[in-house]
């Protein structure tokens, strides 16, 4: 048959992908020339070692070439065009409103978590569509000094609740005693919505004690300057127990930032259906992860929808998750993080979710060396999507597990560094698996493929249901359940979704 004839008889979607693929494979092999040429030319001039070129990925090669054409103009003109062709292939633009697919803030106050008995907060299985059962306030504030004044001497059991309206935080607000397990400090708004906290200082609220909760608030920084609106949260030193649960953080630069203070760290937190994102690029050269969690062990990151990471400042480099520092067993599952939902194109570097990030200065490493920057992590039932670099990075983590997990529009999964030990398993990949600098990765029935639209429905838009499945892994024990919360079967597809989408049947 005909090629044209043969065009004639594919459905829509499946000519898309023919011309994607065709236009991808030209101007793949454009930017390898392009590529060939200016390595060359580092390694001639500069000793750059060509083997380190040739590993990296289409987009590192863009952002590679461009790099090294800085300060010659004729070259630039020349090969300008050939690159801006390979980003427009590379970099696929998502369809606008995209799902959130259940993941982040609900609509209503969801049921307190509780704590077991070491004293560690009690996740929510994944599918909060139960509304919470009413715990009455012991005091309801009204304005920000009255705020301020009542997290200044709650006391164990206490529930502050603020009445709906918006608070001007100029000033950081602080924890001023300790929760206890079986009595943590509440704050909360009633309902989700009601509430919004305006920050216009460097830091929303500084949590130094132990067993606080907070709860279906949002905070929004309102600062100029990039620079001046940091954290929403800044958690430290002896926080230990702290949970954040329903809230919506919007425009900081690390939405929650989670570190050690005075030799004591902050474990065994709970982050769960929370939803972090900005408005803009952040013009900002300081780091731009939407989590940096440095040295704390113990973390659970759940259900969360992190989108919108880019940084216009700097390197340029942004993360969603962000954990290193030499902490233990963090556990990310079942988050939706959206690099860009779109403008996919812009200026920079986005990953997804991280473990080790960048290296950490030997000062902020809990063991004071960060030879290994987490231990004994799993990520596992995430989606991750529309990332222009790799949608879950490793980078000196030892004995990760990384798990079920639906990368889309991503370069896929990245182990580098001779510390880095790890498990990849039943992972539904649109890009590749590599692992580089002397990382150990065991990777197996990982479904890795050019583009997942011959399987799922719509995987731009975030619609993961299955044409056909038939590759079928069994799930780990850490890996029991789905992206929506409900038990996998004993044989179940790759990647984090089993069912069409999250209600409340399990």
């Amino acid at each position: 048959m005909h090629p044209r004839e043969m065009l004639g008889t594919m459905s829509n979607g499946q000519r898309t992908t023919l011309r994607r693929r065709r236009i991808t494979w030209w101007a793949t092999g454009l930017l390898v020339a392009v590529g060939l040429a200016v390595g060359l030319a580092a390694y001639l001039v500069r000793g750059e070692r060509w083997s380190a070129v040739s590993q990296r990925t289409p987009m590192e090669l863009v952002r590679y070439t461009e790099r090294r054409l800085i300060g010659h103009p004729n070259l630039q003109r020349l090969f300008g065009p050939a690159l801006d062709a390979v980003r427009s292939s590379q970099e696929r633009e998502p369809p606008a409103n995209l799902p959130t697919l259940g993941k982040g803030q609900q609509a209503h106050a969801l049921a307190a978590a509780g704590y077991d008995s070491a004293g560690r907060p009690r996740a929510l299985n994944g599918a909060a569509f139960a509304a919470a059962p009413v715990v009455p306030a012991s005091r309801v504030v009204k304005d920000v000094q009255e705020l301020a004044a009542a997290m200044a001497s709650a006391a164990p059991g206490q529930v502050l609740e603020l009445a709906a309206g918006s608070y001007s935080v100029s000033q950081a607000l602080t924890t001023g005693q300790a929760g206890e397990p079986g009595q943590p400090i509440v704050v909360r708004a009633a309902k989700p919505g009601t509430v919004e906290l305006i920050v216009t200082a460097l830091q929303g609220v500084v949590v130094s004690q132990p067993y606080w909760v907070f709860e279906n608030l949002d905070w929004r920084g309102a600062c100029a300057e990039h620079d001046d609106c940091e954290h929403a949260f800044h958690i430290v030193g002896r926080a230990r127990g702290t949970v954040i649960l329903n809230n919506r953080t919007r425009d900081f630069n690390a939405h929650f930032k989670i570190n050690g203070q005075d030799g004591a760290w902050p474990d065994d937190g709970l982050l769960q259906f929370n939803t972090l994102t900005n408005s803009t690029a952040r013009r900002t050269a300081l780091p731009v992860n939407l989590v940096n969690l440095v040295g704390a062990s113990g973390w659970k990151l759940l259900d969360n929808r992190v989108e919108r990471i880019a940084k216009d400042g700097g390197t340029r480099i942004s993360y969603g998750i962000c954990l290193k520092g030499a902490g233990q067993r963090a556990l990310v599952e079942r988050n939706l993080v959206v690099c860009t939902p779109e403008r996919v194109s812009q200026g920079g570097l986005r990953v997804g979710i991280s473990l080790g990030c960048g290296a950490t200065a030997a000062e902020f490493c809990r063991d004071g060396r960060c030879d290994v920057e987490l231990f004994d992590s799993v990520v596992a039932n995430n989606v991750v999507a529309h990332c222009n670099d790799f949608g879950i990075d490793l980078h000196r983590a030892r004995n990760a597990l990384v798990a079920h997990n639906t990368l889309v529009n991503t370069a896929g999964i990245d182990a580098r560094h001779p510390a880095t030990q790890a498990v990849a398993i039943g992972n539904l990949v649109e890009g590749r698996v590599r692992t580089r600098d002397g990382a150990r990765l065991d990777a197996r029935d990982n479904a890795l493929t050019g583009t997942l639209d011959s399987l799922l429905t719509a995987p731009d838009a975030l619609d993961l249901r299955w044409h056909e499945s038939s590759d079928r892994t069994r799930p780990t024990p850490e890996t029991e359940r789905d992206f929506c919360g409900r038990r996998r079967p004993a044989i179940s597809p790759p990647g984090a979704t089993v069912q069409p989408r999250c209600d409340a049947s399990r």
